[in-house]
């Protein structure tokens, strides 16, 4: 389907034209946020040393091999940025290499799943934590219908946000929840159950009554209630805004996933997006297993950005990848790797210091400490980077650091590291 026919379809269909050119942000939505947050988690635990902490196949100083399937002089580099050769990468690194920051020797602090999810993506370990998104999209787009998209990840708002919206996984779903109205929703000349008078007339009745219970309702819940519940009901108004942001098709996967919050930050609906590549948990065959995940992860990347120049808000983008945490530097039987507390992230965005790697680790995988001012490598009497250094300079680029809201939950972090960008 071309462009034109697809306007025309929206027009059929009762969506406002954006015009030809979709510009951000667009009319309705002038005012949301300057920078849009990308939160993308590699679920099970990725393999740093296939991606940017590459050791090669060569006995480290216990006699273990980090790597088997490449020698350290087959190893990418680009300026401070090094890659394993293998998949995607190659690809990636010199696509991102000028504008992306790599961190290694992130210490995680445990080898549990949930934990590490946790703690990576909310900079914090105790239970309950909100996550990034959802302090940022709390702080920064409070009255955005779709400030915080989900489709896996750690997405705990610990109150501080309405519940995050879910990513549906197909454009039917989609389609069903745009135009319920249709008797076909997928068929922009179906004929509809009401008449578009009808359905103001139903939808204004329906506020009506919900601003009504509102205020009759005094205890916090079922006014909180109350609340999500009208918002729901907008969000379903509101989401027919995105349709001419939405590439046809909308693909799967991770695709999916980046095309959906895409096209809600493009029309002005979100601010925070928590995307999910799943199965790095690679006990067995890890090599062939992280390998296939990885290319799936750096092509969705790639195809993204790719996407965000199309709607004109590439540069609004901060991109933030993690994982639970890293693999075990050895091999066990079944050529796998298993649980280790040493991972890493990868940081592109507006005002990120790009072609950067802070931060190593030795060649059995321990985190390297660094010197809290200048972030090079210092050995005994550094600092051990955590998350929680992560998210304490996280939320000063975000600019959420001194909210109210925010400061409820400290971050254990004494030292505060400049990993550039504020």
């Amino acid at each position: 389907m071309d462009r034109r026919e697809f306007l025309k379809l929206c027009s059929v269909a009762g969506l406002g034209v954006l015009g030809a050119s979709l510009p951000w942000p667009p009319r309705s939505a002038r005012g949301a946020p300057a920078r849009f947050y990308l939160l993308v988690h590699a679920d099970g635990g990725w393999d740093t040393t296939l991606l940017f902490d590459p050791k090669g196949s060569v006995a480290n100083s216990v006699g273990d091999k980090v790597n088997e399937g490449f020698a350290p002089e087959q190893i990418g580099h680009l300026g401070e940025l090094s890659f394993a050769p293998i998949g995607r990468n190659a690809e990636f690194f010199a696509r991102f290499a000028s504008s992306l920051m790599v961190i290694r020797g992130i210490d995680c602090q445990t080898n549990n799943h949930e934990t590490g999810v946790r703690h990576t993506w909310s900079g914090r370990l105790a239970a309950g934590s909100p996550a990034f998104a959802a302090l940022a999209a709390a702080s920064l787009a409070p009255q955005q219908p779709l400030a915080f998209l989900a489709t896996g990840g750690y997405d705990c708002t610990a109150g501080v946000a309405a519940a995050p919206s879910r990513v549906v996984i197909d454009r039917w779903s989609l389609l069903l929840l745009l135009h319920p109205e249709r008797f076909d929703h997928t068929n922009p000349q179906s004929p509809t159950y009401h008449t578009a008078e009808t359905v103001k007339r139903i939808r204004d009745a329906r506020q009506k009554r919900t601003q009504a219970l509102l205020s009759a309702a005094h205890l916090p819940r079922p006014s909180r209630a109350l609340g999500e519940l009208g918002r729901a009901r907008a969000g379903l108004d509101v989401l027919a805004q995105m349709e001419p942001y939405l590439p046809d098709p909308l693909g799967s996967g991770f695709e999916l996933q980046a095309n959906v919050a895409l096209g809600a930050f493009a029309a002005g609906l979100g601010a925070c997006a928590n995307l999910v590549v799943g199965a790095f948990d690679s006990h067995a065959s890890n090599d062939s297993t992280q390998e296939q995940r990885l290319s799936e992860l750096l092509g969705g990347i790639i195809k993204l950005y790719d996407r965000a120049a199309v709607l004109g808000i590439a540069d609004k983008l901060v991109l933030l990848v993690g994982s639970d945490f890293g693999r075990s530097p050895r091999y066990n039987d079944h050529g796998g790797k298993d649980h280790w507390p040493v991972g890493g992230m990868m940081i592109m965005g507006p005002d990120i210091p790009g072609g950067r790697a802070i931060g190593a680790t030795t060649d059995t995988l321990r985190p390297e400490p660094v010197d809290p001012d200048t972030l090079e490598v210092v050995g005994d009497g550094g600092v051990t980077m955590t998350p929680a250094h992560v998210h304490r300079w996280l939320r000063r680029h975000a600019g959420i650091d001194k909210d109210e809201l925010v400061q409820q939950f400290p971050l254990d972090a004494a030292e505060e590291l400049d990993f550039g960008g504020l």
